[in-house]
């Protein structure tokens, strides 16, 4: 069916978009000025808002702040991209 055929090559195309941007980004080294991005933005969300939202120990996101948000959660979480304005 041609109909199948056209769906499985977008949703080939899409998967390998979307790894694509998964490799980009944990591939990615965390410089200064990204670590201090991530902290403005749990910051302005809070660091106890964003563990409940994504299912994580304060204390984990607490560790964000020196480490930087990991890129996958970044990825999954586009509200948590920017800060709260």
């Amino acid at each position: 069916n041609i109909f199948q055929k056209i769906l499985k090559q977008l949703v080939s195309v899409f998967f390998v978009s979307y790894n694509t941007k998964i490799i980009k980004l944990i591939g990615s080294k965390m410089n200064k000025k990204d670590i201090a991005a991530d902290r403005e933005i749990i910051d302005s969300w809070g660091t106890v808002y964003m563990a409940k939202k994504l299912g994580y120990s304060r204390e984990r996101v607490q560790n964000w702040k020196v480490r930087g948000i990991p890129a996958v959660v970044k990825l999954a979480n586009p509200k948590f991209r920017k800060p709260k304005k």
